[in-house]
């Protein structure tokens, strides 16, 4: 069971004049206390830029849509937006996604 204050909370409207004067100090069990925490300089806070990711190519595969209208499909495992605009519209598809477009009764994967 988790103990739950009685009062419920209330979020703190914007107009407070409490909003923005309490900073958060960070501490932490094993450094000791925040003033004992080396200061660092902006430079130094500041993120390297991530490399660029290497893009591998990935088999691709053929979907036809065979359905009246039009398909608009976002693939769970890549995040491909794929669009079939009418009957018969083939668009070539990544792999990784070809199980998951299986499933739809319209579209025909090659």
């Amino acid at each position: 069971m988790i103990a739950r204050p009685l009062a419920p909370r209330a979020p703190i409207p914007f107009a407070s004049p409490d909003w923005g004067t309490t900073a958060p100090t960070l501490t932490s069990r094993t450094a000791g206390p925040a003033s004992t925490l080396p200061r660092r300089s902006p430079v130094q806070l500041q993120a390297a830029p991530a490399p660029a990711p290497v893009s591998e190519p990935h088999p691709t595969a053929t979907a036809r849509f065979m359905g009246q209208g039009r398909l608009s499909v976002r693939s769970s495992i890549t995040g491909r937006h794929y669009r079939f605009s009418g009957h018969g519209d083939t668009q070539a598809v990544d792999a990784r996604d070809t199980l998951m477009l299986r499933r739809m009764p319209d579209l025909h994967i090659d």
